[in-house]
């Protein structure tokens, strides 16, 4: 999996963007990106998971993760961009109404 994080100082937040698998082999990845942005003090977070082709509990754990982190600091983690895939997970495992979801990032950035 590859992150890409870009700051968005308009929304005093930050974008970061997921492309390929998230699972147990990559989750450290996201974690680091993560742990980066929240040592920075940066605690509006939106992750774009236009790209994640494939997710699985590791990968929700983490997302439910660094939410719950954001949130305790007076934040956020909003997913933009979710797959039909994606969606489908979030809901089996009742995160669909925990997690903020947006169609894309300008919508989760408002």
């Amino acid at each position: 999996m590859r992150v890409f994080s870009t700051p968005d100082p308009a929304n005093e937040a930050a974008v970061v963007t997921l492309v390929g698998q998230l699972d147990i082999d990559t989750r450290a990845t996201l974690d680091a990106a993560l742990t980066e942005q929240l040592s920075t003090g940066t605690h509006r977070i939106v992750i774009d998971v236009s790209g994640l082709t494939f997710c699985d509990s590791t990968g929700l754990s983490a997302l439910l993760v660094a939410y719950r982190q954001c949130v305790a600091k007076g934040g956020y983690v909003h997913l933009a961009g979710p797959s039909d895939f994606l969606l489908g997970i979030l809901r089996a495992v009742g995160l669909l109404g925990v997690i903020p979801v947006f169609d894309d990032v300008p919508s989760a950035l408002r």
